[in-house]
Parts: C-alpha cells; structure tokens; sequence
C-alpha cells in the first residue's frame, strides 16, 4: 500500500478501540472431553464449562525458555499490550453473552504469561485487566453483553416466551448508530488467532476520512462456513453491495452451490469471502449520521441500519438474528441508491459524493490468498484448528504474538495429546 510510513505514522495519533466477538460458545466445535484434559493442564478449578471458543483452545509457547499452555484470546491479549505503542490508545472492550461472559471475564483476571512462566517482565504479578487498566497507552472497558431478543413464533409472530441473541448484525446497527465522534473501532471474530488490523489500514482510514471498511479474502476451499459478498446491479448504472450468509443458502437449498462458489462454481479465485471483520471511523462517520437524523429523522435511519432477518428456525420459533456485515451493507446501500436531495446533500456536505454522484462511503479490501494470514486464521471446526496448531504447517512467534507459516517437517504447537481430544 502506498505511503505506508505516512498510514502508520497517522496510527499514531489513533485511538484504536478493539471490539473481539466472543457473544457464541461454538457448539459445532465439539470439545467436552478435551476441556476436561485441559482444565488441570491450565490451572483451572471448579466444574469444567463451555466458553466462548478463544478462551477454550490451548497451544504451547516457548518463551525466556520455559514453555506453557495460553489460550488464543490469551495470545490476542498479549499482540494488544506488544502493538501499544502503534496508537495513540488501544482500548480493548470485550463483546460477549451471558453464556461466555465468565470465561471472558476469567481470562482477564488471570495472572500474566510472563508470571506465570516464572520470568522477570514490567508487569510483575499483574493480571490482563490491571495491565490494561494502568498501562500507558492501553485502556480497558466494562465488557459488554448482547441483549437477549423477542423471537418470532409458530405463526410468524413475535413472542417474549422464548429470547436469543440477536447475531453480531446487534453490534453492528449498534455501533453504526454510535454518537461517539473520535476514534476508529474494530470489530472482529475471537476465535481466529490472527483476526486483527493493522496500523496501515488503521492510518490510512485517518488520512482519507474512510468511514467504514469491511475486510474480506479471496474464498478458498476451507472457507465453507461464512459470507459471500457480491455485487447486485441495479440498472441506470447503479448498483448495491451484498452480503449471502450460510444460513440463507441452507434455507433456501442452496447450500451445495454456496460451498463451491469461486472454487469450482462462478469465477475461481475471484469470490470475495467475508472475514467478519469490519472498522468503523467514528470522526467520519458521526457527522454523516448526525445528518441524516435530522433530514430523515432517527427513526429512519434506525431502519436502514439494522440488518436483514436470517431465517435460522429453532425447533418452534425463529431468532430475530442478524449480521455484522448486513448492517453494514444496508446502510452502504441506502446511500448508494437514495435519490433524496436532502441525503445527497448531506453526502456532499461530508465530502462522501462526487461530481459524477458516485457515493465513496464504504470501502472492500481484499486480502488474497498470500496476505490473508496477516488477517484471518478462522476456526470454526476441529479440522480448522488443527491444520493451524497441530500439522507443522505453522509457528507461533512470540516476537509478534502472531501465528505464521513454517518451514514443512515442522513440530506441532499443539500438545498432540490434547488437541486430539477435540472432536472432529
């Protein structure tokens, strides 16, 4: 990316606020008898409970020359405190639910790695949440939890008997709707080691007052849970950004095609593949939204920004669930489409309409195929984690708590007797 210098030289004067997703315990990721080994191995006490699935995956380190167990939050966590010093602040607010906030909530109480190997480090016995509370340059927030919703019936109604969350599409419209008016905010997927962004892209969102970035990857053959994104023309030259969720291809019957999208159906190697990880730059956009409300009224732009239904029925009932990306894309779509005077007219005003009207509001970056480790290593199934912990095919390096490629013939990060426990 050109002037990258300059974008991370701008990341500095960012106050970068990170929002990791741990609102879901990932049953699909089978690993009842593997917490049972790994609740002692960890120094773990009481009943062994499922949490959200970043707190519940264990890989060894190797550092001053001891080695131990860490979690994968655990290593999220510790690229915060080490990256400190990209941002003007780095402020971590942990997203969660009344089902994972305990494991949450345990892991920043724990003690520090450095500590715990028995090595000497700035932060003595501190735990995670006092480090991140006294730090220079790091900050910490009351974690939030998802709201539970109404959920629609039997015959389409909406009924209070039975409540669920309502999807990470919650925080989107959540965060969209945000009054807050400094700062860039990243809202990422916990499970996925390497699920972050960097000060480039953080700098560069400064620089050019890009308001919303959804960052996405070439699909490949793993990729089979998750976003499609595509592009729908609308005729007369316009067109509109969308998001097709696996839940909707399972709906519909399509979910055979949907697995092979970019692979072996469509165009291969050109399917853009939704990472979950969206940043929002709250200086760029506040003042647009504070526009809007007044031409359109809040109400309005309530119900533009709040994600489409995805049918996921549940026995009985139906949960009013949404996603992170469809918020997004609604309210992008909304933009590029709307022929009210008043809404062009705010664009203009906030420098996000040409002369030719096309509307620069949200930005796609792809990463491909040999970028996409820097930004997203997804598990959502045991085959998942142990292609990244337990093949060789990758090393932890503690330098910058970030999972890489290694060289073939490589040992496992995985105690091999542990993650075989993980049901497949």
């Amino acid at each position: 990316m050109k002037g990258k210098r300059r974008y991370e030289a701008a990341a500095r004067r960012v106050r970068l606020t990170l929002n990791p997703m741990n609102g879901g315990i990932g049953t699909s990721l089978r690993r009842d008898e593997y917490l049972k080994r790994a609740w002692p191995l960890t120094g773990r006490a009481g009943p062994v409970r499922l949490g959200a699935k970043g707190s519940d995956l264990f890989f060894e380190v190797r550092l001053g020359g001891r080695s131990g167990l860490i979690c994968i939050s655990e290593a999220k966590i510790l690229r915060a405190i080490h990256e400190r010093g990209m941002y003007r602040e780095t402020v971590l607010e942990e997203l969660a639910s009344s089902d994972t906030a305990p494991s949450v909530r345990r892991l920043l109480g724990t003690q520090n790695l450095f500590h715990r190997l028995g090595l000497r480090s700035r932060w003595g016995r501190m735990t995670y949440s006092r480090i991140l509370s006294k730090s220079t340059g790091l900050a910490l927030k009351p974690v939030l939890l998802q709201a539970a919703l109404p959920t629609l019936n039997s015959k389409g109604r909406i009924s209070v008997k039975r409540k669920a969350p309502g999807g990470h599409g919650y925080w989107g419209r959540r965060f969209l709707l945000s009054r807050r008016e400094d700062g860039i905010r990243a809202v990422y997927n916990d499970d996925g080691i390497n699920n972050r962004v960097d000060p480039v892209i953080v700098g560069w969102m400064a620089v050019e007052r890009i308001p919303l970035v959804m960052l996405t990857t070439t699909k490949t053959a793993v990729d089979k849970k998750g976003g499609l994104l595509g592009v729908f023309k609308l005729g007369a030259g316009r067109y509109r950004k969308e998001i097709y969720e696996e839940a909707q291809a399972r709906a519909s019957g399509q979910e055979k095609m949907f697995e092979e999208m970019g692979l072996t159906k469509g165009r291969r190697g050109e399917q853009y593949f939704n990472t979950n990880t969206a940043l929002i730059n709250h200086a760029a956009l506040s003042p647009l939204m504070k526009d809007l409300a007044r031409v359109l009224g809040r109400e309005k732009v309530e119900e533009i920004a709040t994600p489409r239904l995805i049918h996921n029925r549940k026995g009985e009932f139906t949960q009013l669930e949404g996603a992170l990306g469809s918020a997004i894309l609604n309210l992008d779509g909304f933009l590029q489409t709307s022929k009210d005077p008043a809404v062009r007219r705010a664009l203009k005003d906030n420098g996000m309409a040409g002369k030719d009207g096309r509307v620069d509001f949200l930005r796609i970056l792809n990463a491909g195929e040999a970028h996409r480790i820097r930004f997203f290593t997804p598990i959502k199934t045991a085959e998942d984690f142990h292609l990244q912990f337990g093949s060789g095919n990758f090393r932890f390096n503690v330098k910058s708590w970030m999972l890489e490629k290694s060289e073939p013939g490589s040992p496992p990060i995985a105690p091999r007797a542990l993650s075989s426990l993980l049901e497949v």
